[in-house]
């Protein structure tokens, strides 16, 4: 009662104060509210009655709310939250398609430049994107680029690359220099057409040169991983070849950047003297510093801000310096990256903080600007778009051909030549920066910008579907037959957390012994960014757990690696290559609830034609004592056949609950059962009789129609679960297999 009395009075005097507080400000103002100082611009107009009418007011009130909203600084977080939320859909949406997601966020700006949204919505367009408020998202994508590249000068390890090196150093400079090569023939054609004026020959032809022959390490990786070609050897001289392009090409361009901004041979030769002093001080005098750094902060719990710091002011220092010497500030953060120390953690760490910031961020503004800039619609006549088609072309072949031969004259076979010049000719957001700068430096026309900029999406878009179907003939593996009577018996367990992949072997374990053979696949997102010097080894540490408790039973379980975005393909992918007959997942809630059947768990059972086991862990050790539901005749095979194994496997504590008037025969379950097992008649399953068995067996559609509570004490977090309630749980579904 004291307590009551005591939170009342508290209330009394907060309520009692405030109504004091707010009875004396009205008082304050409204009393004094006709004293006005007439020259305040706010008053020096008379006020009518009519002024302070509802609707007046009203729309005095959307004026401010208007003037407010192009106020620079909330315009620009409408454009940053606008066009954030337009690349994530975007990128999701190609994502889904076997897409980089750089291609969607690409292409995102473009939808949301006056190519599309322009064209469709002119005056959403320009009152989303005024004229006047470009200059601050140009700023900001700039600043953005600048991190990214720095980001990107990070994985390129050159330590990795002396020892991968080899042939893709001929490889890579070949793909340079062909389709350079090409670029230079066609400004012929293209100066008299396309030129700006005062542009000279010289510039312009060096400019498209360098425009043809990048080649995107990023996005390139990223496809090399997602089709499972990371640790294959024609993956590895890809990826290299890719680096070391990188590397070459930006060395490139900032020459050419340097003769552009000179304009003179006494000029080019003070800026490529100040510029190599510059870069010698950053290899040989500032990266041995760093790695001394390094040494002292090689795990993630010591690296200070202030580390970070001294990390960020090297960055945009090198990235002045380089501006300053005019051969562009993105060469010198490139070149802040490139001279990072060797350690991995320490890289890895230091790329994990300026990534995020970068890509999720600043990123898709450069992408939103770019599409500001591409204005497809110029390209109006159909001369105009058979030029267009000349620069792919021209891209593809010289990128394609040109690594294609130096890859086959190193002693690669011609298909994967062939495989290695399609992954070269990606571009992606790395063709993009160059066309931003040669659009900066007025060397390009808006239509020739926009023709490189659509050569740089057709170029990226083609790469992972040709891929695909060079490897699907090597992939091809022929199906089961639905009719199949002599199975061999293989067991697939996909997890993703590696705790996960454990428990479902132990339950495996438990159930089929060693009856079967096992194999285990580990599936983890695809990652935005793929470095080389990942080890192999790193990424198999997900199946060390399971492989100790396979270690202990004395089996052998095959595992596979994936990094995918598309969980349930990939799966039925691996069901259909392996010829898997019994696939184990482990729950999954979702977002709006503890469905342990729904999200990807759902499409992978829905699309399986293997049988499925759900598995939902509360602690599981052993299986002391066994629990079916049983409900429906359909779902009666696959539980009983698996209570029968349980039951040959030493558990004899079983129990069948089934509802009235729906009892199995007994010469059904002597069919699966060795020994006599107890049943329960009841009209709906119970708490009580769950809890004090150690698994429950339940079909899949019996699950789904089960009572809510009863799902609800079941699936739950381990720490926060019921203590009478440890029942772990294993939802089965039957498929065109038999055991």
């Amino acid at each position: 009662m004291d307590n009551k009395n005591s939170k009342f009075k508290e209330t009394l005097v907060y309520f009692g104060s405030l109504c004091v507080f707010s009875s004396t400000l009205l008082w304050l103002f409204l009393s004094n509210d006709n004293y006005k100082k007439i020259k305040n611009p706010i008053y020096s107009e008379t006020i009518s009655n009519d002024d302070f009418s509802i609707y007046s007011t009203f729309l005095t009130f959307l004026s401010e709310i208007n003037k407010n909203f192009h106020h620079p600084l909330n315009l620009l977080l409408v454009q940053i939250t606008i066009v954030l939320l337009i690349s994530r859909i975007f990128s999701i949406l190609f994502r889904r398609i076997g897409q980089p997601s750089v291609i969607g966020e690409i292409c995102a700006g473009l939808a949301l430049g006056p190519s599309l949204m322009g064209l469709f919505y002119p005056d959403f367009y320009i009152f989303l994107f005024p004229v006047h408020s470009l200059g601050n998202l140009q700023l900001l994508s700039q600043f953005g680029l600048i991190v990214f590249m720095f980001v990107v000068g990070m994985e390129l390890d050159i330590s990795v690359l002396k020892e991968k090196a080899k042939s893709a150093i001929l490889i890579s400079h070949i793909s340079i220099l062909f389709p350079f090569l090409l670029g230079c023939v066609l400004s012929l054609y293209f100066f008299d057409k396309y030129a700006p004026e005062n542009i000279s020959f010289l510039s312009f032809g060096l400019f498209l040169g360098i425009a043809m022959s990048i080649t995107a390490f990023p996005v390139l990786a990223r496809i090399i991983q997602e089709k499972g070609l990371s640790r294959s050897s024609v993956g590895i001289i890809a990826l290299t070849c890719a680096a070391v392009d990188d590397i070459s090409a930006w060395t490139i361009l900032a020459l050419i950047l340097a003769i552009i901004q000179a304009g003179s041979v006494n000029l080019i030769f003070f800026i490529l003297f100040f510029a190599i002093i510059y870069i010698s001080v950053m290899i040989y005098i500032t990266q041995p510093v760093l790695e001394k750094m390094s040494k002292l902060y090689i795990t993630k719990e010591i690296i200070s801000r202030g580390v970070i710091s001294v990390l960020t002011i090297l960055m945009l220092c090198s990235a002045m310096v380089s501006e300053s010497l005019g051969i562009h500030a993105l060469f010198g953060a490139f070149l802040a990256g490139v001279i990072m120390p060797t350690n991995t953690r320490l890289r890895g760490v230091i790329t994990e903080k300026f990534e995020d910031f970068s890509s999720v961020l600043l990123l898709p503004l450069f992408f939103a600007y770019t599409g500001i800039r591409t204005r497809i619609q110029l390209l109006n006549t159909q001369d105009l778009w058979i030029d267009c088609i000349i620069v792919v072309l021209i891209a593809s072949v010289g990128k394609i051909l040109g690594s294609l031969f130096a890859a086959r004259f190193t002693g690669v076979s011609w298909r994967e030549s062939a495989i290695i010049g399609i992954l070269m000719n990606t571009r992606g957001l790395m063709e993009l920066v160059v066309l931003n700068i040669g659009y900066d430096m007025g060397i390009l026309s808006p239509e020739i910008f926009t023709m490189f900029v659509i050569m740089a999406l057709i170029t990226t878009f083609m790469t992972s579907p040709i891929i695909s179907l060079f490897n699907k003939k090597t992939n091809e593996i022929p199906k089961a037959s639905p009719n199949k009577q002599v199975l061999s018996n293989k067991l697939l367990i996909a997890f993703g957390p590696p705790q996960s992949g454990a428990n479902l072997f132990q339950i495996a374990y438990a159930i089929f012994s060693k009856n079967i053979s096992y194999s285990a696949i580990h599936l983890s997102p695809l990652p935005e960014k793929v470095s080389l010097n990942i080890p192999i080894e790193k990424e198999m540490e997900n199946f060390d757990l399971l492989l100790n408790l396979s270690k202990e039973k004395g089996l052998k379980v095959n595992t596979i690696l994936r990094h995918t975005d598309l969980i349930s393909s990939e799966i039925n992918k691996t069901i259909s290559n392996e010829q898997v007959d019994i696939l184990f997942m482990g729950a999954a809630k979702t977002i709006f609830g503890d469905n342990a059947v729904g999200g990807k768990v759902e499409s992978v059972l829905n699309e399986t034609t293997c049988r499925s086991a759900v598995f939902i862990d509360k602690g599981f050790k052993d299986i002391v004592s066994l629990l079916i539901f049983y409900k429906y005749s359909e779902e009666a095979e696959i539980i009983f056949e698996f209570g029968g194994m349980i039951q040959k496997n030493g558990t004899n504590d079983i129990t069948l609950v089934y509802e009235k008037n729906n009892e199995p025969s007994e010469e059904k379950l002597r069919k699966y059962f060795q020994k006599g097992i107890k049943t329960i008649s009841t009209d709906k399953q119970s708490k009580k009789i769950i809890s004090r068995y150690s698994l429950l067996l339940v079909g899949h559609r019996h699950w789904i129609d089960m009572n809510l509570s009863i799902k609800e004490s079941i699936f739950n977090d381990k720490e926060n679960s019921n203590k009478d309630n440890n029942t772990s749980v294993l939802i089965l579904k039957d498929g065109i297999h038999s055991l």
